[in-house]
This record gives structure tokens, sequence and C-alpha cells, in this order.
């Protein structure tokens, strides 16, 4: 009897706390809603790159001081799910629930913060990783792994240290994250470890191109670019999608543009449906890019090979590498084989009797001519007539007007070129950068140049905003390109 009452006591203990806790979760359950951007991301069964482009928090989180609500906060996709760690931290948050509602549940075991400001955070599969970043007066070359089971963050044994930041100063540094072949190529940063020293602020990257082999953690230098300053926007099976109409592939040393029509399908479907919001997080599934904000914008565009032109011009000049001693052996072996026969036949040659005119014949002169003639360079409109769109041509001829005039173009008079002066600061700031940066690619590779046409400096009367010009020897060569693209148009 004792024993019944006791089995029946148990029971009725262990059923009210099954209820109590079925009860908890479910409110909870439902306490929060994904907005359509992130509810497009979990509905992807494999593992999805996610680069944020603004500060304003996914979550609030209550026992943060309130400094990390503007740093920003990293979202990551992998087949186990979808996590988000707070800028400046070691805290990671896992996404408990369905597509529909659920909650962020904190699920590391990390102390320390405030060492890690502007690191790269990325995934490759399930790995989660963290590279570089500032914090205590030091940038850190250093690469970082979530470890599952301690629940707490792994450094990565790497052969050097590269003092690297993703947002450095005025600008985003570019990368690109090889899932496949486990490796991270970058852009050199322009910070150096210790940022207690003068002047730090005012360094300038050299544009050294490295790629890290994470599985042996060794570090390579590939070559050097010239163009460091882009928007890095989202990972893409055609390298990574920079500058809102650009593709830049480190991997392939490549570098492509929107076709027009593309160029017309984002301006439509993005652009417009932007309006004042800022963009927040782009990101690609397969040929899809998406475009949304932590509301309820998500809009895309479909990208096939097609739609791409290839630039036919390498983003870096690689390295040369040095020959190994037993190859140059070869090397040398093979010149001596391709050199004797033909030091023999001037031998030969120069024991006969000089019965030959010393003059050239007139065909061999007319066809010597001929191969001049076909070696100089031809200028040719074609790339200018198939890519410089009308705002580009608009903005190119006034700054060159300008210029003339040697007067500098301020922001306010762009804005105003462009019809922009109603727009948000944001918006007028990312329309300026596709512009002038797109037309700088194009008129490099149009003048074989390897600096930017379109240049900028800082307004005497207010150092926070720029003004733009061009050089005096680029007067002739951008005025015969916009004619150029003038007759082509008619």
């Amino acid at each position: 009897m004792l024993m019944d009452l006791f089995k029946r006591k148990v029971t009725s203990i262990f059923l009210m706390t099954v209820l109590t806790n079925t009860f908890c979760y479910t409110a909870t359950f439902a306490a929060e809603k994904l907005p359509k951007a992130l509810q497009r991301v979990l509905r992807h069964e494999g593992a999805v790159i996610m680069i944020r482009q603004s500060t304003k928090p996914v979550i609030k989180i209550s026992d943060l001081p309130k400094s990390f609500e503007t740093d920003g906060q990293n979202l990551i996709k992998t087949t186990e799910g979808l996590f988000l760690i707070p800028e400046g931290t070691g805290r990671v948050y896992q996404w408990k629930g369905n597509v529909e509602a659920g909650e962020w549940t904190r699920i590391d075991s990390t102390y320390f913060t405030g060492y890690n400001y502007g690191a790269l955070v990325f995934n490759l599969g399930n790995e989660i990783y963290s590279f570089g970043g500032q914090g205590f007066w030091n940038t850190n070359g250093n690469l970082r792994y979530y470890n599952n089971v301690s629940r707490e963050w792994n450094v990565v044994y790497l052969n050097e240290s590269f003092p690297w930041l993703r947002r450095d100063y005025e600008t985003q540094t570019l990368f690109q994250i090889d899932s496949a072949g486990k490796k991270l190529y970058v852009v050199a940063s322009r910070s150096q470890h210790d940022q207690a020293i003068q002047h730090t602020s005012k360094l300038k990257s050299d544009g050294t191109i490295m790629v890290l082999d994470i599985e042996s953690g060794t570090w390579e230098k590939l070559g050097k670019t010239d163009t460091t300053e882009y928007q890095t926007l989202a990972a893409t099976p055609w390298g990574m999608y920079v500058n809102n109409t650009y593709f830049v592939d480190l991997k392939a040393n490549k570098k492509y543009a929107f076709s027009n029509g593309l160029r017309k399908d984002w301006e439509t479907k993005v652009i417009r449906s932007i309006g004042n919001h800022e963009l927040d997080i782009v990101f690609a599934i397969d040929s899809t890019i998406y475009f949304g904000d932590y509301d309820a914008r998500l809009d895309s565009i479909q990208v096939r090979k097609q739609d791409l032109i290839d630039l036919n011009d390498s983003f870096y000049i690689p390295n040369k590498k040095e020959k190994s001693g037993s190859g140059m052996m070869w090397i040398a072996a093979i010149a001596v084989m391709i050199i004797s026969p033909v030091m023999a036949h001037f031998v030969v040659r120069n024991k006969k009797k000089k019965t030959e005119s010393p003059f050239t014949p007139i065909h061999h002169q007319e066809k010597s001519a001929d191969i001049r003639e076909a070696e100089t360079p031809i200028f040719r409109s074609t790339i200018q007539s198939n890519m410089l769109d009308d705002q580009e041509v608009l903005l190119i001829k006034f700054i060159l007007e300008q210029s003339r005039k040697s007067e500098l173009s301020s922001i306010e008079q762009i804005n105003q070129l462009l019809g922009l002066s109603n727009r948000s600061g944001e918006v007028q700031k990312r329309t300026r950068s596709i512009l002038i940066s797109g037309i700088n690619e194009k008129l490099q590779i149009a003048l074989g140049s390897m600096e930017p046409i379109i240049e900028k400096k800082r307004s005497e009367f207010d150092k926070r905003s720029y003004e733009y010009f061009i050089l005096p020897n680029y007067f002739t060569l951008v005025n015969e390109i916009l004619n150029n693209v003038k007759r082509d148009d008619s």
C-alpha cells in the first residue's frame, strides 16, 4: 500500500515536470520569428557563407555591455544549423526551432571578449573559424576554430602571422573562401600588430595577395594588386561578388563584370527596392544571389555564366617562381642544343662568297613594314561601347570638364548630377562608390593603366569628405574613349 502510494506520487511529479517543461519551451519557442532572409537560408540543407553589410544587431543580448550592440553580429549557416556570433566576442548562439519560429540559445563556454573586433568569421562545412581582428591596441593574425566538444575557441598553428582586419579603417579588405580546397585567400591588410604606434591608421596596403592552406597552416604569397578597395558582398561559384556588379576570383586570378542585361535586372530588383533602407545581408545559394534585411525584404537575381563578361585582365600580378637547380640545368642543356645548329649555320654562311646584294629587296621591305604596322597597337572602343553605360559616361564627362578647368568635383555636385540629392546618405555613398569603381576598372583596362583614372583627395573644407579629379596626362585619352563611345552609339 505504501509502495503504491509512493509510485503514484513519483509518477505525478514526473508528469508535472514534463508538462511544465513542455509548456515553458513552447512559450519561449514561439517568442521569436526569423526574417525572410534567414528563413530562406535555413530552408537550404547545405552550408551558406553569409557576409553582413551592417552593424545592426540581429538579437538583443542582455548580459553584454550595450556597446556590443553597435559592433555587429556575424551569421553562420552550416549543415548543423544557423549560428550567430557577436562581434568582438567568442560567444556562439544557435537557432533552436524551425523556419517559422524559435529562439537563439547560447551554446559556448567562452569567457574573454574584446580581442577580435573586425575578425573574419566564416565556415568550411561544419567547422566555424575566426581569422584576425583587433583589440587591446593590437591587430592579430590568428586563425581560431570553434571546438564543439569543449565549446571554446582553439588556435590553429600557422607558419607565419599576418595582422588582418575585415573592415580596415575606411574600406573592407577583400577575401575569398575556397570551401572545396579548404583555403583562405586575402588581400594583405594595411594594419600592423601594435596599434599603439603613431600613424598606424594612415598605413596603406601594399596589395599583396596571400593564400592560407587551412589544413597545413601554411601561408603563401601569390602576387600583388594595385586595387585593394572593395566591398565584399557574397561568396559565389564564380568567386567573390564585389562592388555590386563585379566578381573577383582570387583562386583563378580573374575578374568579371555584369552584362548590360544582368545589370538592368539588378537595378530593377535590388536598387529600386532598397530605397532608403540599409542593405543588411547578401548571400548566394547555387547561382542565385539574395539581398535582404532583418525586416521583411528579400530580393534575388539569377546569375548565369553567360551573364558575366570576362574582363580578360588578371586581378593581381603573380610572383615569379624561382627555378630549381636541376631545372636550370635542363634549360641550359636545351638552350645549347637549340643554339648549336644556328651557330653552325652562320659559320657556314660566312664562308660563302658575298654575292648577294647588301640591300634588302623591296618586297622584303614591304613585308617588314606590314609586320611593324600590324604590331602597332590600334585603339579600339569595343570594351567601352559594350560596358560603359549612360550614367558612367555622364559622370566621366562632368569630372573631365571640371578637371580641365582645374576644379575638383564635389560629392554634392556628383549627387545632383546623378539625381541622388534626395536619397539617404548610405544610398548616395553606395551609388557613387559603385559608379566610380566601375569607371576606374574599365578605363584602366582600356588605357592599360595601373593607377585609377578618376582620383580623389580629401576636401580642404571638410576632411570627412572627398573630391574627385582626372590628371591632365589622361585628358586626351579619356576624351578619345568618350568620342569612340559616342560614335558606336550613333
